[in-house]
């Protein structure tokens, strides 16, 4: 979620018993184990990748999606890479196994104790992958990019302005200035440079005029990806994204990917720039689309932002249409 832009800089369950009668009375029939419980009507469990068997399961439902299993091994380190650093973080507990998903969300608390954790206990002198980057390492091999927008041309330089400065902290790092200390590049992130075009040419904000709800968000997104000659191969997984209205223009406030399991679908996440690693199961995408806006509400009343009005895309399409 988009929280970096709002604190910037400081700051995811009937035994019966059958008798029967031949003419005399029948004894009763051993009990039966209960039926597992039916995917449709399971609630949903997440994990944040804090054990060697939930990695694993996430990796095996994310390879059997057709993503690239490089891909994977390199977000699951950087996951690994969190989490040893974050472990006791007093803001939330990192799930291992897969659990419960109380309430319909995962609520990792506030920022400002997972910062201090990340940046003066864990001693980083640079930011952690937001939930683009994840998602982007994880989803590139879908998306073509025709027309890369010029680098001057990135929401990533003007702190009080862009919508993506945080993401050129992540990837460049920063210079110290009169309003903050100096940042390295994320040490783990080793992207080329059309890699580095391509995302903010996908990222980049689009202006627009007026108030925008869902449907025209989705409209005006789709057209300037086309301006851009950006193109989705469809498959069993794609690239989640969360749009938001902030002033003039329409902003990707978070990025996921979506991978269709036997049982369902399987969401998995980097949920705010120091929040952990998520993998979530849901019977539908339905599911994870509602999960995604809760989340977003739920930061939203933290902090003061109740009402945004959202669209969720996948690919290029609103995700209830697909």
């Amino acid at each position: 979620m988009r929280l970096q832009r709002i604190i910037q800089r400081s700051l995811l369950l009937l035994l019966l018993l059958t008798c029967t009668a031949c003419g005399a009375q029948a004894p009763a029939e051993p009990e039966q184990p209960p039926a597992p419980p039916d995917a449709a009507s399971s609630e949903p469990v997440y994990t944040n990748l804090d054990s060697a068997a939930s990695s694993r399961e996430v990796r095996d439902l994310l390879t059997a999606a057709g993503l690239e299993e490089e891909r994977i091994d390199t977000v699951l380190a950087w996951a690994g890479d969190f989490n040893d650093c974050m472990r006791a973080c007093p803001s939330f507990s990192l799930a291992g196994e897969f659990t419960a998903l109380e309430g319909g969300v995962a609520d990792y608390g506030d920022y400002p104790p997972a910062s201090q954790t990340w940046f003066k206990t864990g001693g980083r002198n640079y930011h952690d992958i937001l939930c683009r980057i994840a998602a982007f390492q994880l989803a590139r091999p879908l998306i073509t990019v025709g027309t890369d927008l010029p680098r001057e041309a990135w929401a990533c330089w003007d702190e009080e302005r862009d919508w993506l400065y945080s993401d050129g902290d992540t990837l460049f790092g920063r210079e110290a200035s009169e309003n903050q200390k100096a940042y390295a590049p994320f040490p783990l992130l080793d992207w080329d440079e059309e890699t580095v075009q391509d995302y903010f040419t996908l990222f980049q904000p689009i202006p627009v005029a007026g108030e925008c709800g869902p449907e025209e968000m989705a409209s005006a997104v789709q057209e300037a990806w086309a301006r851009r000659g950006i193109v989705f191969q469809e498959g069993r997984y794609g690239l989640l994204t969360l749009w938001v209205q902030s002033g003039e223009q329409i902003c990707a406030a978070h990025a996921a990917v979506l991978a269709e399991t036997e049982e369902g679908v399987l969401l998995f996440e980097k949920s705010n720039p120091q929040a952990p690693y998520t993998a979530v199961k849901f019977a539908s995408a339905e599911e994870a689309e509602r999960y995604l806006v809760d989340m977003l509400n739920l930061d939203d009343a933290r902090y003061g932002m109740e009402g945004r009005v959202c669209v969720v895309l996948r690919n290029g399409e609103p995700l209830a249409r697909n």
